[in-house]
C-alpha cells in the first residue's frame, strides 16, 4: 500500500538542465574568460558535477590543481542552487501539478527530494505547495 509519494527536483518536478548549464557557463566565464560550446555542455548532462567538470575541463584543455578543481566545484554548485530561486510554475514540468494536486486531494503527503540541500528553491514560488 502507497503511503507517501517523494519526487526528486531535477528531471522530475522541473527540467532543470537549463540552470546547470547557466551555472558551468557562468562558472568557466568567471575563472577562464572562454565559452563553453553547446556539444560540450551536452555531454555533461546526467554526469555527477565531478564528472562534468573534468568533462568541461579536458575539453576545453584546462588545468587545474585539486584544490582549485574542489572550489570550482563548490562554486559551480552555489550557482545552479542560487538559479533556482528563479524556478517558477512556468519551470514545471507538465501534469506535475495536477499529479501532487490530485495526491494531496487523496490524502497522500508528498515531498520533493534532492541529492543536496538546495536552500534556494520555494516550492511555493514554483506553484507546487
Amino acid at each position: 500500500m502507497t503511503k507517501a509519494a517523494l519526487f526528486d527536483l531535477d528531471g522530475v518536478i522541473a527540467d532543470t538542465a537549463v540552470y546547470h548549464l547557466q551555472a558551468w557557463r557562468k562558472l568557466i566565464q568567471d575563472h577562464f574568460n572562454q565559452d563553453v560550446p553547446d556539444n560540450l555542455l551536452t555531454q555533461t548532462k546526467g554526469l555527477s558535477r565531478v564528472d562534468s567538470l573534468n568533462a568541461i575541463l579536458s575539453g576545453l584543455d584546462l588545468t587545474v590543481s585539486e584544490e582549485e578543481f574542489a572550489r570550482l566545484a563548490d562554486e559551480k554548485n552555489d550557482l545552479y542552487r542560487q538559479s533556482l530561486a528563479d524556478l517558477n510554475e512556468q519551470g514545471i514540468l507538465p501534469g506535475i501539478s495536477e499529479l501532487l494536486a490530485e495526491l494531496r486531494k487523496k490524502g497522500f503527503p508528498s515531498r520533493s527530494g534532492f541529492s543536496q540541500p538546495q536552500r534556494a528553491f520555494d516550492s511555493g514560488k514554483a506553484g507546487l505547495k
